[in-house]
Parts: structure tokens; C-alpha cells; sequence
């Protein structure tokens, strides 16, 4: 079984794909399988995908007869993984040759981490450097309740869910849910079962492109880019998001106490945010009074 599972979920990456795949396969840390999780793509990402899988048998290319949305897709990939750990790979990433030695070496010493990333570089489209970001650093507290809320906060870019993580840990999440932001959540629950550990390197380069999902500015686009079935376009965010963290905060294995205290968080989260979660109420209110 395979130490490392990295699921690679794509839909016309053909500007960054090649790049990404050599970046794996110049990792360190030889002991992984790649899924190429093709979200039918129209470039040629399939014919990349699947030259790469025909060079080596640790990669694997899957395509989508349609387009699932990105949501479903980053799913998919947890759904086909196995071994211990797992990481999302964005194609238009990349990671130091020792990434996947670092965090892994973290997490088989660290029992109480559920998943672990580096420092983070900032790049443009060819990869020159930009900046460094640094607002991931502090999910790691010992209070599972101070991690929670930290990972709640609305001035992150998630970019931690990128890191490795326990499989195990993972698949007691509902993963990537269906609505935009839903990463958010997802590492406010994971920070619940354990602490989000960092590797002092800058390991990490994450890009910025115009052909991110984050530029899209039409939010029917950026919610079918997000999940193709969606049918609202997603007036409701912070609801979804308030309603996820509380999910999770009872969902988990903790103690009462915990619980209680998490639920706390995200009422004061709730509070925050009230002005947003009005807004939502009332696109909502609006949705379903006939016109």
C-alpha cells in the first residue's frame, strides 16, 4: 500500500500540467501513487495525463465523460485513494523536491497532527516569485477550539488544503461540500480531530494566474466552475459556511466540553458576520416569494 496518495483533479491544465507532473516526480519521497482526475477536459490535458501515466506506473489518468465541476472532482479523488496519507495537488502548483519527505517525516513523529504543509512562496504565471504568504500559521495551537476558530476566519486563503493529510482523518469530513468556500470548513473540522502542523521551509509555491477560479467575476460562472449541477447561485455563502462549522463541531470526536465551546465559535463567527448572513437571509427570503 502506498505511502502517499496524490490526487490531482483537472479541467484544461494544459498550461501548468506538465510542469506539476515533473514537480512529483522529482519529489524526494518516491513512495506515492498520482491520480489524474480529469474533469473532460477540452485542451490537451488528456493527451499530457495520459503520456505521463504510459511513462510511469505510480500515475494514473481518469476521464470524466462530463464536466462534475471542481467540488466533485477534488472528491472523486478521495474516493479512489489508498495508504495512509493524502494530498490535493493543484495543477498549477508546486512543491520543492523534499515536500513530501518534510511533511510526511512531520506526521509519522507527530500522532497528534492531521496534516502538515510548508511555508508558502507566491508566484506569478512564470513562476517568478512575488511575495510570501504567511496567514496559515497559526492552526496549530494546542486547544483543538483556538484552531477551530482560527481556521473559520474569513481572511485566509485555505491554501492548507494542500498539505498532506491522514486519509483517515479526511474521510471523517464531508471533504469538499457543495457550495463555494466549502475549504474553509473543511479545515476548521480537520483542525478539530488534530493540529495543522508546518514545516519551517519554503517548500510550497502556489500561483497566481488570470485563469484562476478565484477571477472569475460572474458568479454563475464561479459557482458551475465550483459544482456543474449547482442550481442557486449561492446567495446563501455564509449561511453555508455557518451552517458547515456548526456541523462539524458536533460531528466530531470530542469531548462534550469541546463541543460546547466550538458551538460558541461559531456563534461568535455568526456575530462577525451578521451583516453578511442578513444579506444572505434576504436573497433567500427573496427566492421564494413569487415574482
Amino acid at each position: 500500500m502506498t505511502s502517499v496518495f496524490i490526487g490531482l483533479p483537472v479541467y484544461n491544465g494544459e498550461n501548468y500540467l506538465e510542469t506539476a507532473l515533473n514537480c512529483i516526480l522529482a519529489q524526494s519521497h518516491t513512495d506515492f501513487t498520482v491520480l489524474i482526475s480529469d474533469n473532460a477536459s477540452t485542451d490537451s490535458t488528456e493527451s499530457i495525463g495520459r503520456a505521463f501515466a504510459a511513462r510511469d506506473p505510480r500515475i494514473i489518468y481518469h476521464r470524466h465523460e462530463t464536466n462534475l465541476g471542481a467540488a466533485p472532482n477534488f472528491n472523486f479523488c478521495v474516493t479512489r485513494a489508498t495508504g495512509k496519507y493524502f494530498k490535493w495537488w493543484a495543477h498549477d502548483d508546486l512543491c520543492r523536491p523534499t515536500y513530501l519527505e518534510r511533511c510526511i517525516a512531520v506526521l509519522e513523529h507527530d500522532p497528534g497532527a492531521v496534516l502538515c504543509h510548508a511555508r508558502v512562496l507566491c508566484i506569478d504565471d512564470n513562476g517568478a516569485l512575488t511575495g510570501v504568504y504567511t496567514k496559515e500559521w497559526d492552526f496549530n495551537h494546542p486547544d483543538p477550539v483556538v484552531r477551530f476558530a482560527k481556521a473559520m476566519a474569513l481572511d485566509h486563503g485555505c491554501v492548507t488544503v494542500f498539505g498532506v493529510m491522514r486519509l483517515e482523518a479526511l474521510r471523517q469530513t464531508p471533504v469538499i461540500a457543495p457550495f463555494v468556500g466549502s475549504d474553509r470548513p473543511l479545515l476548521a473540522e480537520l483542525a478539530l480531530h488534530g493540529r495543522l502542523e508546518y514545516v519551517p521551509e519554503e517548500l510550497f509555491l502556489w500561483r497566481d494566474h488570470k485563469s484562476r477560479s478565484v477571477k472569475l467575476k460572474q458568479r454563475r460562472e464561479r459557482l458551475t466552475w465550483f459544482d456543474a449541477k449547482a442550481k442557486s447561485v449561492f446567495p446563501t455563502l455564509f449561511s453555508q459556511q455557518l451552517w458547515a462549522n456548526q456541523k462539524a463541531a458536533l460531528r466530531v470526536p470530542q469531548s462534550f466540553a469541546i463541543k460546547i465551546r466550538a458551538t460558541g465559535k461559531t456563534l461568535h463567527w455568526a456575530l462577525r458576520n451578521y451583516r453578511s448572513l442578513l444579506r444572505d437571509l434576504r436573497a433567500l427570503a427573496g427566492s421564494l416569494i413569487p415574482g
